[in-house]
């Protein structure tokens, strides 16, 4: 994937915010009481994670197989997404759902999904061949939603080559972290799945700051130092001293090099669309280095057959 496919993948929120504009004008509008539950697996519940932390909406993320207790069913809606169309925790969740009366709304390609929904209430998902690569798009249909405002997002700068030559040195050979607080844990999931999956990387993220009460202490185990680089997520708040610390505490007592990116609130959009952009780029291309298909997922899908025997 090169930046002009990038391109056009940051381009499709604005696709989105128009689809989903017109999504909830045919599904129905919502009652101003109505409380939200977003269900969905890995790639596919990433647009709702990160929705969440734009706008900062209580939504609650269900990411199992069954809703939490719900008092009253009338005035809740409940979102699914399964790009497949056929993850079991999510058809599950609809599935309980139905059986208790209370709205849905689906969003897939396909799949069991949609023959068990209601076609008012169904999104189809266009072909973005794997669910992370959906989530500009899907971001774009949650705003179209709930946002009555103009489209935001005009254009988000690409990563510059040179950049990107150093960033990927950095991370080439090493296990990823991902460090934020609890208002970017949504855009920590994002790196961490595309890692995971296009460049076949291990990549595990944590909240600052959790994680300097345990995860600092495991460096001190000089064996394992050089096998990891660590990349962390401001967001202008009262933490911003504790993660720049922290950062300089990786570099200097513990050998790790480490990346800050800074997500502004004022342009929260065009920082997502950038870092989007930047962690396509540098999957895909460590994917290459890497010598691996970044569509593949035999075991995910061997995991799934195994589990269907049980």
């Amino acid at each position: 994937m090169n930046l002009k496919d990038i391109q056009i993948l940051l381009e499709s929120f604005n696709l989105g915010v128009r689809d989903g504009r017109v999504f909830v004008k045919r599904s129905g509008l919502f009652s101003s009481r109505a409380s939200f539950f977003m269900a969905g697996m890995g790639g596919s519940i990433l647009a709702a994670e990160l929705f969440r932390d734009l706008t900062g909406n209580n939504f609650q993320i269900i990411e199992t197989y069954s809703l939490p207790k719900i008092k009253d069913g009338k005035d809740a809606v409940v979102f699914c997404f399964s790009y497949s169309g056929n993850t079991e925790e999510t058809l599950s969740v609809f599935r309980g759902a139905e059986k208790l009366g209370i709205k849905t709304l689906c969003f897939s390609r396909g799949g069991r999904l949609k023959k068990l929904s209601q076609p008012k209430n169904f999104f189809e998902i266009p072909d973005f061949l794997a669910p992370r690569l959906a989530v500009p798009f899907m971001l774009g249909v949650l705003w179209g939603i709930f946002s009555k405002g103009s489209v935001p997002f005009k254009e988000s700068p690409l990563p510059e080559r040179k950049r990107l030559s150093t960033l990927i040195g950095q991370m080439k050979n090493k296990i990823i972290l991902v460090y934020s607080p609890h208002s970017l844990r949504g855009l920590a999931h994002f790196w961490e799945i595309n890692v995971d999956e296009t460049a076949k990387q291990p990549c595990f993220c944590g909240e600052i700051p959790d994680i300097n009460h345990h995860d600092l202490a495991s460096f001190t185990n000089k064996k394992f130092r050089n096998r990891f680089f660590a990349i962390f997520l401001e967001d202008n708040s009262f933490l911003n001293n504790r993660i720049n610390l922290t950062a300089k505490f990786f570099g200097k007592y513990l050998g790790i090099d480490s990346v800050i990116f800074k997500i502004s609130k004022k342009n929260a959009i065009r920082d997502f669309l950038s870092q989007f952009a930047l962690i396509y780029a540098l999957s895909f291309k460590l994917a290459e280095i890497n010598k691996i298909d970044p569509f593949e997922n035999l075991i995910q899908e061997r995991l799934k057959k195994e589990l269907k025997k049980r």
